[in-house]
């Protein structure tokens, strides 16, 4: 989360970077840190919110939704700024992506969104309803082909 949060908090200072570099980039660090306190969360319910990039030892803790509603603002400005497929390095290389692309943002907001309509938060049908869309714009996505995703299927 620190590493995100020097990211977020000082890219625009670098020199002559250019627009879709510089958001694609903050688009990796937003995801990274929605990841980082899903797993935070999942694991120890509440916890500090921390967005700068000193640590906080004494730093309250934030409810669980309070730290759902961080993931999922995250996540909005992650899936805004990432590709469908990365092409130039250090992201894409060889035709293969090293980093999260926007379908897979969309797969971990719908993931998410299924945990947010469950225990702790109980936030119902609603949520079952916006993980339900985000996961069907993936699957229609690589049908399609605008996501290079398919299911490697085997035989036992």
């Amino acid at each position: 989360m620190k590493a995100a949060n020097f990211i977020i908090n000082n890219a625009e200072r670098t020199p002559d970077a250019s627009e879709e570099k510089m958001r694609s980039t903050l688009a990796q660090a937003h995801f990274w840190r929605a990841y980082a306190y899903y797993c935070l969360v999942q694991t120890w319910g509440k916890g500090p919110i921390m967005l700068e990039e000193e640590i906080n030892y004494e730093a309250q803790l934030n409810s669980v939704e309070e730290m759902y509603d961080l993931i999922i603002e995250d996540l909005k400005i992650a899936e805004a700024g990432t590709p469908i497929r990365y092409t130039d390095e250090p992201y894409g290389r060889n035709g293969v992506n090293y980093a999260a692309s926007q379908g897979a943002v969309k797969a971990m907001m719908a993931y998410i969104c299924m945990s947010m309509a469950g225990w702790p938060l109980n936030r119902g049908v609603e949520y079952y309803q916006l993980a339900a869309a985000k996961a069907k714009e993936v699957i229609d996505g690589s049908e399609n082909g605008t996501y290079y995703y398919s299911l490697y299927l085997t035989k036992f």
